[in-house]
Parts: C-alpha cells; structure tokens; sequence
C-alpha cells in the first residue's frame, strides 16, 4: 500500500507516495503533463514486490496544490523532485518519465547525472536535439488554444486523444477536472520550456536507457522517439502495443 507524505516547497505542498523496502532500489515514476500519480497504479502493483517506489503529484497537479509560483519551468519541476529525492536520502534512482515527466527526468539526468541509474522514456522527444523553428512557434501558439477552447469541450478532446481504452479516458477526465484552466496553461508553459531550438548538444546519456511508446503513436513527440530509437545504438527501443501517451 502506497504511503503518502509531502513536502512544502517553493510555496507548493508537494504530494508523493512511496511503498517497497527501503533497502531496494528506488524507481521514480514521472507522470505527463495534466495527469498524477494514478497513471502508474498498475506499474507500482507490478514492481512494488522487489523495488521501493516513488510517485508523485507534480506542482499544480492532483493534490500538489496550490502552483506557488507565478510561472513554471521544466526546471521547477526538477527542483521539486531533487527536493524529494534529499528528503529521502536517494543517492541513485532509476527515473521512468511519461512525455512531460521524460522531460523532467532527462532534464534531471543532465544536471546530476550521478543520480541516475538508468532511464526510461515514454512518448517524448530527446532534449538533445534541435527543435524545428516552425514547430517551435506551433508549440508556443498552442497555449492559446487551453484559453480558448470551452474547458469542457477541452477536457472531453484530450481524453479521446489520450487513449483508446475506455478506462483510462475516465481517468483522464477524472483528474482533469480537478485542474483549472489557468493551471492548466501555466503546465503547459513549463513543458515548451523542456526544449529548444539549439537543443542541448552537451548533453549525453551514458547510462541504460529504454525508450518506448505505444504501438497507436504516430505523431508528434512519439514518432521521434521512434527515429531516436534507430539511430541511438545504446538504448533500447520498444514499440507498445498501449495507449496513446499525453503531454
């Protein structure tokens, strides 16, 4: 059973779980954008046996509340969890980040790379690469779409595009109700803030690293994971048959 604890930080109680044995090693699940630590319920049965496991609500998610700064970065996000990481006296983790939450903990593995085992990436791109100016400016532009689109309508689209099993398009809406559309735009700033045009060519991955999406994502943040997989002789590559990933 999951135990909950938080952490005030930088203006923001930060809730997190964690179960398993403290002696075992420590796997770190970062959800995606929008989502909590729900979306690894079936993770954590799984590997709860022979690991210690942490999940969290990210700053302004689930019951991370309130957002406590008036903008966000990916940065903020690393802080948080390195925060947490302390709190417990993690020396090493292996990090399993989801879209967003594989932004974060790339992001993570580049300014303490001593932190991390190993890595896993699902359904997000590598921040290594240059990103093209048109898709840039797209992802800018594309919070004027969260303040625009009636919040309903909003919601009901992400969940369709999420998933295709039933199950999880409820959950989907289920947390996204819980989330304003303020916080919602100031999320989805801190995301476009994970890339950028130049890329980070310093940075490299010298640990194992997994990536993997799911077998329905063909667009977007998926699909150059995909390219990345190929091309990258030290990763392991894995195409799921899954649902659709989010931010």
């Amino acid at each position: 059973m999951l135990t909950e604890q938080f952490l005030e930080h930088r203006g923001c109680t930060i809730h997190y779980w964690t179960v398993g044995r403290e002696d075992r090693p420590l796997i770190v699940f970062l959800h995606g954008a929008l989502m909590d630590h729900r979306m690894f319920n079936a993770q954590v049965a799984h590997f709860a046996a022979d690991y210690r496991i942490l999940v969290w609500d990210a700053r302004g998610h689930g019951q991370s509340r309130p957002v406590g700064l008036s903008s966000l970065s990916i940065n903020d996000y690393v802080d948080d969890m390195l925060a947490i990481l302390d709190r417990q006296h993690a020396r090493t983790v292996f990090l399993v980040g989801q879209s967003m939450g594989a932004y974060l903990a790339q992001h993570l593995v580049r300014r303490e790379p001593q932190r991390c085992q190993a890595l896993v990436i699902i359904g997000s791109t590598p921040i290594a690469v240059s990103v093209n100016a048109f898709e840039l400016a797209a992802l800018r532009l594309s919070t004027t779409f969260y303040r625009v689109w009636p919040l309903q309508s909003l919601i009901n689209l992400i969940a369709r595009t999420t998933t295709v099993k039933a199950d999880v398009a409820a959950y989907v809406r289920d947390v996204l109700q819980q989330i304003d559309r303020q916080t919602m735009i100031t999320i989805w700033s801190a995301v476009i803030t994970a890339i950028c045009r130049e890329g980070c060519p310093d940075f490299t991955i010298n640990i194992p690293l997994l990536l993997t999406h799911g077998e329905q994502d063909i667009t977007g943040p998926s699909a150059a994971v995909g390219s990345l997989g190929s091309e990258n002789p030290i990763s392991g590559y894995s195409r799921r048959r899954a649902q659709r990933q989010s931010g």
